[in-house]
């Protein structure tokens, strides 16, 4: 399995999330996206590694090969809802959701990360945004 760095993995979820088509990723970081309806606009998003461990593994760990690790990974984007079209607008947020998710997936590689979907939320942003939290985990060597 090849070694990748923590800001490796984050880089490529963003890169990956970035392709969709109308989505941008933030300038804020994780930890301050979202925090004011101001800050953000449709489809922004930030990535995150919130927490990284070592896997629990047999025997012992061959450092050379790099230690296996387990990161946990999170995306936080937001949706804009529409004055007179909420309910249908929440549902376009659901569908981004699963665009995210599903172009996140497609950074598996066998050799170098393995990615899990671990849930999502969604809540309020004020006024007119929903923010939706999606986690993963990250399977890697360090």
């Amino acid at each position: 399995m090849t070694v990748l760095a923590f800001q490796t993995i984050r880089q490529r979820v963003a890169a990956q999330i970035s392709a969709l088509s109308g989505w941008t990723q933030s300038s804020w970081h994780l930890d301050t996206f979202g925090r004011d309806p101001d800050q953000v606009q449709h489809h922004a998003f930030a990535v995150g590694i919130l927490s990284s461990s070592p896997t629990q593994q047999p025997g012992r760990r061959q450092i050379a090969e790099g230690l296996a690790t387990a990161s946990q990974v999170q995306v936080q984007f937001a949706h804009r809802l529409t004055v007179d079209g909420q309910v249908s607008a929440y549902d376009a947020a659901l569908s981004a959701e699963l665009d995210l998710i599903s172009a996140v997936l497609t950074l598996i590689d066998r050799h170098a990360l393995h990615i899990v979907w671990d849930g999502s939320t969604r809540s309020s942003l004020g006024e007119g945004w929903i923010l939706v939290t999606v986690n993963f985990s990250a399977i890697h060597r360090i």
